[in-house]
């Protein structure tokens, strides 16, 4: 019996380790290849008796990982490449909009691959809800998942405008008060000038909207052409958007509010609500309740409605 199985599973876990320093197969995320192991002297008996007790786990033929690897990071090792696209996103933090499909980023030269579930079966698209993105070059050395970039990359290149708009801000801000931001706009311009045929839309994404419901909002708002501010300070209290000069548009993103700053989702309905009830001559648009995307179509069709009505809240702006 190898020394380190002997042990148990705490003395065979220091090929995962991912300290400095540390075995180059654990520096991957805890997923190392049948001839690394090998290499560390770890014999095939050996391997099989670790996989019988649960101490690793065979998550495809010739791969190794440890149980703790997310269940989402194995199915995507299972078919045979890495998380990516907006699975990846949402792993990263990242606001992810509604979708079942596990989206798997495979190599060009990927072939034989297996379903999410048993590696003894060939995936079926037809009856699984997987959506496999053939990656080009990544920035990422994890053997499990895409980096935050070519995550972007993949959601910039395959998903709908409003969702990668909405992705992007979500990287460009911090999740937590004083982190920093998982890309920077520098990084994020360099990206999309790839992308010629959407760049002008893909601009939209700044870092300045706080959740994905406001960023929908913001590209379809912006799509109408209407006089827009974000982020206004009004009366000593901050508003989502004003329109014209005087029509206020809350979108209340409660998940990623609530997650981002403190009491940020409370100030935010008190203050325009304050702002309309003070006198000052500002009237507000009825918020989106959640972090669903159907309401957003709503509200933008709305307020341009009201705007081209020529409603007083609007001011003397006249929509083109």
């Amino acid at each position: 019996m190898h020394p380190d199985i002997q042990g148990g599973r705490s003395n065979l876990s220091f090929i995962w380790d991912t300290k400095s320093g540390s075995p180059p197969h654990r520096r991957h995320g805890g997923l190392a290849p049948t001839h690394q192991l090998y290499t560390a002297g770890f014999t095939k008996r050996v391997l099989t008796f670790a996989v019988n007790q649960g101490i690793i786990v065979r998550v495809r033929q010739g791969w190794y990982c440890t149980p703790d690897v997310d269940s989402t990071l194995q199915h995507a090792i299972r078919v045979g490449g890495r998380l990516g696209c907006i699975s990846a996103a949402a792993l990263h933090g990242m606001w992810n909009p509604p979708d079942e499909h596990l989206h798997v980023s495979v190599a060009q030269n990927s072939c034989r691959l297996r379903a999410p579930g048993d590696m003894r079966r060939r995936l079926r698209f037809s009856a699984t809800k997987i959506t496999t993105h053939w990656a080009g070059t990544s920035y990422s050395d994890s053997r499990l998942l895409l980096d935050p970039i070519s995550c972007l990359i993949e959601v910039a290149r395959g998903q709908p405008v409003e969702y990668a708009v909405a992705i992007a801000n979500s990287a460009l801000r911090p999740f937590r008060y004083g982190q920093a931001p998982l890309i920077s706009l520098l990084q994020w311009e360099a990206m999309i000038a790839t992308l010629p045929t959407r760049a002008r839309l893909l601009r939209l994404a700044d870092g300045v909207c706080e959740s994905g419901t406001e960023s929908i909002t913001w590209v379809r708002l912006t799509r109408h052409r209407m006089p827009l501010q974000r982020q206004v300070w009004i009366a000593g209290k901050r508003v989502d958007f004003l329109v014209g000069r005087r029509l206020v548009v809350e979108v209340d993103g409660l998940k990623w509010k609530a997650l981002c700053l403190p009491r940020l989702r409370e100030a935010s309905t008190c203050n325009s609500s304050a702002i309309c009830r003070s006198g000052v001559g500002y009237e507000l648009a009825a918020p989106v309740p959640n972090e669903g995307t159907a309401g957003c179509e709503c509200q933008a069709n709305g307020v341009y409605s009201t705007s081209r009505a020529g409603s007083p809240s609007f001011g003397t702006e006249h929509v083109q």
